[in-house]
């Protein structure tokens, strides 16, 4: 053992149950899809591994580099007339600079820090908010000023080749309060992530 802290990055994909409030770290997991079930089963072997370790679970990420759900409602936007999105899947978009600072102040810390062993174990991190792929879609496009039809789909008409949660929404009250982090609305970073692909 060096004596480093080991930062994982995982998936809301993990948890996968139905529930009607934000997802805990401490609910059970229950991965469906091959994705999913390979990131738990990640988690499980740092754990087994080392005790020093921070492993994170993020949800609906984009930016501005390769390719992501905003992107490509953008290209589609400009290329098509309609566009048919699922409605019944609810999650938090997060913008991967907001996730990339958080994983900054957090390393800052462990690094400061004389005592670690409270920063160890599991958290969610996202932006805030709870809205579908629809919502989002819309929103994308309102904010870029494109005008298309857009029509809501089910999960199971959309028919995925990979299944997907319905419900991916995070409770971040553990992660703010251990490492006093602040988390921006999804809708804060999709505006500021819309500005920085302009540029």
């Amino acid at each position: 053992n060096c004596g480093a802290t080991l930062i994982h990055i995982s998936s809301d994909y993990v948890y996968d149950i139905e529930k009607k409030g934000p997802l805990l770290e401490s609910d059970i997991c229950s991965p469906k899809s091959v994705y999913a079930k390979s990131k738990f089963q990640g988690e499980e072997v740092i754990k087994e591994l080392l005790h020093e370790h921070i492993i994170i679970r993020t949800s609906w990420l984009y930016s501005t580099f390769g390719n992501n759900f905003v992107k490509t409602m953008i290209h589609l936007g400009k290329s098509k007339d309609e566009l048919s999105i699922v409605a019944d899947q609810i999650g938090a978009p997060t913008y991967a600079r907001d996730l990339a600072r958080a994983l900054c102040e957090i390393s800052s810390t462990i690094v400061n820090a004389e005592e670690k062993e409270e920063f160890f174990g599991t958290f969610n991190f996202s932006n805030e908010g709870a809205i579908s792929w629809y919502d989002f879609a819309e929103a994308i496009f309102k904010l870029e000023g494109i005008h298309i039809k857009l029509n809501k789909i089910s999960t199971s008409k959309y028919n995925a080749p990979a299944q997907r949660p319905l419900w991916s929404v995070m409770s971040k009250n553990k992660i703010k309060t251990t490492f006093n982090l602040e988390t921006h609305h999804w809708l804060d970073g999709l505006r500021r992530m819309l500005i920085a692909l302009k540029n």
